[in-house]
């Protein structure tokens, strides 16, 4: 049986993806944010030591919902509502609540024996494996 909610498709790895063009740049692109707001928050990156994004929001330029769009255009991924398509409940005890915090990531699903990630920093998914 198919799960309507789950669409299936080649995963694409970041630096496949025009890794020269920057989530900022996409940003930018579509007319969500300017061009002075992208480099104040380029340039705020390390002082405050948060991502982009976490900036762009931080200072309301972007909703939260233009940064996951982003996030997941930028990195081939699939948004997924968690209340809409909560994670699988046998999945909870892989990781620890403290390191799913921490890592902002949770097993969502299994499928033929294959492990699915829900995470709102895509950007930090290959230090975790």
């Amino acid at each position: 049986m198919s799960d309507p909610r789950i669409r299936l498709f080649e995963p694409v790895s970041a630096t496949q993806r025009e890794s020269h063009v920057c989530v900022g740049r996409r940003l930018l692109e579509t007319g969500a944010i300017t061009s002075w707001q992208l480099f104040l928050a380029m340039r705020r990156e390390k002082i405050w030591d948060a991502s982009l994004i976490d900036i762009l929001m931080a200072r309301g330029w972007i909703t939260e919902t233009q940064a996951l769009a982003a996030l997941a255009d930028h990195f081939g991924a699939q948004q997924v509502d968690l209340i809409a398509a909560p994670p699988d409940r046998r999945l909870q005890g892989l990781l620890s609540p403290e390191f799913c915090l921490k890592h902002s990531i949770i097993p969502w699903i299994s499928l033929n024996g294959l492990l699915i990630f829900a995470t709102s920093r895509p950007e930090n998914f290959d230090q975790l494996q």
